[in-house]
């Protein structure tokens, strides 16, 4: 054989295996990888600034103390930036519980964002005011799988976004998870979701193909786990950035990377992208916490002054009317049932559709009585200072009765665990020893006895959640609303007091019908009644004013013998005389038999079973 042959030869089959290497590589490829575009090499970084989950415009008394006015000093440092922003604005906050998150948006405008994806609490006063928020704000908001029917993103979102910086194209999505879209106290109609990794797949191809652009973003609130599911699934994403986690961090994957930038205007991050042509972009992220070294802005400092100031008075506008006196005295939140108590932790369990309801007393604040009348935003904002949002967790029955127990330990003694509940009854005796106090617990319309190895749901605070108080037997259990997914206590009986089709929507949404009426039998739209049917706890004067505006709403709480004492006279039913009040013990008949199974007249406790008593009440206690 000829040597020119021999060396044909072997070009052919070097050319061969090139050929056959590059259909192999690209069977391997994922689809988000099998479209190929010359991306531009950038000799100046690009400069980004991102900052997720900003609920609250004032310093905090810690380190890092963040707030608004620092924050925008801090960010104004960094010269030709482009802002990012991951969602979570507008709720939840005890100011928005006034403004409606109206309040956020100069804090936004003046932060100078190029786009920005929408959070969870974005939605929680519904679509049309969100669409209202964001029309206020200077820039767009991006949400690429969150649709209507017609394929229409949710609010005034853009499904992308493509802008220019320095000569290179930039195109961003924003993506959500679908665990938080089922938590939404006002979802939009109709609201479609679609799977983040699949939407992003399709959304690179048209962001590198059709608008040619050389670097892509997906702004996010997910959870961490799901961005670094997303960034592993496409590569050719080169920042994900990513809000609804509460924490700082940054984890660099094989070719790109997830941010995560704290919140409350506490922290936020610097990130630099050098375009390396083809290659993989250069990525360098510096965390920037916002210290009280830092000078506040002025205009800034003065807005704030200036909100606080003007939405105090928005804090004395009337959410609702009460028929009955509000006794929040520590004396009754802490030691026995109480009306109001039921009243919120109905609302509580009525709002997640939880099965179960506990807070503890001290979650119950200002130790006074509110007199029947017009209820403020103040009112409910003073009860309800906290800032920890409300969560819900999956239990057992046990660690119901060991919660339970932990809140009846220190009685008589005025301590903030003692429980104030919705859902279940409970009887306990104060001369047993602490933790074996309880004598019965049942739960639902049905009273059925607590099963210690049935799963139940719980709707609680997330700080009892997280084990303070004393209820370190809720410390580690399942959560399936989180405390980023959940709202604050104010908010919920505020939007309760409010709005009267969200009450309504509870009722469709969690199809539970008798739990369901029974929760909301203190929540009713007010009515003018004929005059001599009105409540005489309610001034005609008043009824004038609770008629002219349709959209609050009149509460009755009131006592129904959920919480039973050993040995203590309870507080009478509305429309019942005080009894003598004497449980039974554990071993002892289930409550209406004697020991032969029959009918027992004696009623153990206040609870309503009593014929007459429960003929004389009206049909408004909170469950």
């Amino acid at each position: 054989m000829f040597p020119n042959t021999i060396i044909l030869q072997q070009k052919t089959l070097c050319w061969l295996a090139c050929l056959l290497a590059c259909l192999l590589a690209r069977l391997n490829t994922p689809p988000s990888q099998q479209h190929t575009m010359t991306r531009k090499a950038s000799v100046t970084p690009l400069r980004f600034i991102h900052f997720n989950d900003v609920e609250r415009v004032h310093e905090a008394k810690t380190e890092p103390v963040g707030g608004i006015a620092r924050f925008i000093t801090a960010i104004n440092k960094y010269e030709d930036t482009t802002v990012l922003f991951s969602g979570d604005a507008f709720n939840p906050s005890i100011l928005s519980s006034a403004t409606k998150g109206h309040h956020m948006v100069p804090c936004l405008n003046a932060a100078k964002i190029e786009v920005a994806c929408y959070g969870n609490h974005d939605f929680d006063f519904g679509e049309e005011e969100l669409k209202k928020l964001s029309q206020e704000c200077t820039f767009p908001w991006v949400m690429t799988n969150l649709t209507d029917s017609q394929g229409v993103p949710t609010g005034t979102a853009k499904k992308k976004h493509v802008f220019e910086k320095q000569g290179v194209r930039i195109g961003v999505m924003g993506l959500a998870e679908k665990d938080w879209i089922d938590t939404l106290s006002d979802p939009p109609e109709d609201i479609q979701y679609r799977d983040f990794i699949e939407t992003a797949q399709e959304y690179i191809k048209i962001l590198r193909e059709e608008d040619e652009c050389d670097l892509v973003i997906a702004l996010t609130h997910m959870r961490e786990n799901n961005d670094l599911a997303l960034a592993k699934a496409c590569p050719e994403i080169d920042l994900v950035l990513g809000g609804h986690d509460h924490f700082y961090r940054v984890t660099q994957l094989d070719n790109n990377i997830v941010i995560k930038s704290g919140m409350d205007f506490k922290n936020f991050s610097v990130i630099e992208v050098t375009l390396n042509g083809d290659a993989r972009p250069s990525v360098a992220v510096e965390r920037v916490d916002v210290t009280s070294e830092v000078e506040p802005d002025s205009d800034m400092a003065a807005y704030v002054k200036e909100a606080d100031e003007k939405y105090a008075t928005i804090f004395d506008k009337v959410v609702g009317y009460t028929e009955v006196e509000w006794n929040v005295h520590n004396s009754s939140v802490r030691t026995e049932e109480n009306a109001f108590g039921n009243l919120v932790a109905g609302l509580l369990r009525a709002r997640y559709g939880a099965d179960l309801c506990i807070l503890a007393g001290g979650s119950f604040r200002s130790d006074r009585v509110y007199p029947a009348g017009p209820v403020t935003a103040r009112v409910v904002s003073t009860i309800f200072p906290f800032t920890d949002a409300c969560v819900v967790l999956e239990v057992t029955g046990k660690t119901v009765w060991a919660a339970l127990e932990n809140g009846v330990s220190k009685y008589p003694q005025h301590e903030g665990r003692f429980p104030q509940v919705s859902g279940l009854r409970m009887t306990f005796d104060p001369s047993l020893p602490p933790g074996s106090r309880l004598v019965e617990v049942t739960v639902g319309e049905d009273r059925e006895p607590l099963d210690v190895d049935k799963t139940y749901t719980l709707a609680t605070r997330g700080y009892m959640a997280d084990g303070h108080d004393g209820y370190t037997a809720l410390k580690g259990s399942k959560i399936i609303v989180d405390p980023e997914n959940g709202s604050l206590l104010s908010t919920i009986v505020v939007q309760a007091l409010t709005k009267v089709e969200v009450i309504k929507a509870w009722k469709r949404k969690h199809m539970i019908l008798r739990s369901a009426i029974a929760a909301f039998r203190g929540v009713r739209p007010f009515r003018p009644k004929k005059k001599e049917e009105q409540p005489k706890a309610l001034p005609e004067s008043l009824c004038g004013a609770a008629a002219k505006d349709p959209s609050c709403i009149v509460v009755r709480p009131q006592l129904d013998g959920r919480i039973c004492i050993v040995g203590v006279t309870p507080p009478p039913l509305q429309g019942s005389p005080p009894r003598a009040h004497k449980a039974k013990r554990a071993h002892e008949p289930t409550r209406g038999q004697d020991q032969d199974g029959t009918a027992d007249d004696g009623d153990a406790c206040n609870d309503g079973d009593d014929e007459e008593a429960a003929a004389k009440l009206p049909k408004t206690a909170i469950a």
